[in-house]
This record gives structure tokens, C-alpha cells and sequence, in this order.
């Protein structure tokens, strides 16, 4: 998320669309990753809570917004999302990897990729 406000051209598109697009290229890469990386190192995971915008040309409304906005997709994937798929979709979030996730969900790394995709349509 924390990309998607320092490369967000307002003449472009609205910020929800391509923040969404970020998203979702975001998860593309962890799917493709989940093959080649077992394991995340600690250090690449950032809580976006904790995140501060530290940019020059941002104002505190633009910060804001761009919360809100995040708050918003979390609301909505919380609403939209089977519970199976919310808690998946939260540990993803928190950089664990397929199989860790069929391992502390106790199911198969196939239920967790085709929740994966489910998410993933439904977020869309």
C-alpha cells in the first residue's frame, strides 16, 4: 500500500483503482513466490499500521485519505470474504505462505489456493 501512495498520479486514475491494482499485483507476486520462497524474512514484513508517510509533497488530508481508503478495503474484504477466506486473506497479509497457512488452518495447500483465487475474484 505504502507503493501505491508514492506512485499515485491523481491525473491518471482515482486512488482506490489503482491501489486495488496494486493489490491485486501484489498478491499475484505472492502466489508466484509461494512456489520459489518457503519462508518470508521478517524484516520485508511492515504492519500497515505502523507505516508513516514521511513525503514532502504529502499533505495530512492526502495521509488521511489513503488510510481511510485502506481501512475501507479491509472493511470490505471482512464483509465480502467467507470466514475461511478472511482468515486466509489476513494471514497473507501478514506474509505467511501457503503452506504455513494450510498448516496453521489444518487443511490442504489446495484449499488454500483456491481460496486464494476466490479471494481474489471477490476483491476485484
Amino acid at each position: 500500500m505504502l507503493f501505491a501512495t508514492r506512485k499515485y498520479d491523481s491525473r491518471v486514475s482515482a486512488f482506490a483503482t489503482f491501489a486495488r491494482k496494486c493489490i491485486d499485483s501484489a498478491i499475484i507476486d505472492y502466489l508466484r513466490k509461494m512456489r520459489k520462497v518457503s519462508v518470508i524474512p521478517d524484516d520485508l514484513i511492515v504492519d500497515i499500521e505502523e507505516v508513516s508517510v514521511e513525503d514532502s509533497t504529502s499533505d495530512l488530508l492526502h495521509v488521511v485519505s489513503v488510510k481511510e481508503e485502506y481501512q475501507q478495503f479491509l472493511q470490505k474484504a471482512e464483509e465480502t470474504l467467507s470466514a475461511f477466506e478472511h482468515s486466509v486473506f489476513l494471514l497473507m497479509l501478514r506474509g505467511f505462505s501457503g503452506s504455513e497457512i494450510a498448516e496453521i488452518k489444518g487443511v490442504d495447500v489446495k484449499s488454500v489456493r483456491n481460496a486464494v483465487q476466490r479471494i481474489r475474484v471477490k476483491l476485484k
